[in-house]
């Protein structure tokens, strides 16, 4: 194979490899589109919410109806096609440009860190192997690695 078919066949690869970056790009665009309007659907459900329980005759009677996007008035559920329904109970999360998933416009609170203290009163409990002393392990032994304090 010479250079140049090489060089070719390497066009034609890269050329592949952006065709295929730009249909995943084009789908993931769909799929954010498409978590909006479940997004909003879901918050318009829970701003309407009240803390009234229905029966299951009255879910039944709810959930048996034609169910559409209010935007695009596509059939998200027709009652009678389909036996199960899956409803998210919480926002879903959308796919950022990168392929990780981002967060929602709406972010719960973020957990709480630890705390730095209770690594080191941890790591002060430590005694090397080698030296017996507390504070690091045989690893990082400064004796033992030929280094001294």
């Amino acid at each position: 194979m010479s250079l140049v078919e090489l060089s070719q066949e390497i066009d034609k690869l890269a050329k592949v490899i952006i065709q295929k970056n730009q249909e995943l790009d084009n789908l993931k665009k769909g799929y954010n589109e498409r978590l909006k309007a479940i997004n909003s659907f879901i918050s318009t459900l829970h701003l309407d919410q009240t803390d009234e329980r229905i029966t299951s005759d009255e879910f039944a009677r709810e959930i048996g109806k034609e169910i559409s996007c209010p935007n695009c008035n596509h059939t998200i559920y027709n009652g009678e096609a389909d036996d199960f329904i899956l409803i998210p109970k919480r926002q879903v999360e959308y796919l950022s440009s990168g392929g990780d998933v981002a967060k929602p416009a709406a972010e719960p609170a973020p957990l709480p860190q630890m705390k730095l203290s209770q690594k080191s009163k941890r790591k002060a409990h430590i005694t090397c192997s080698f030296c017996r002393e507390q504070g690091h392990t045989r690893a990082n032994c400064k004796k033992r690695l030929g280094t001294t304090n």
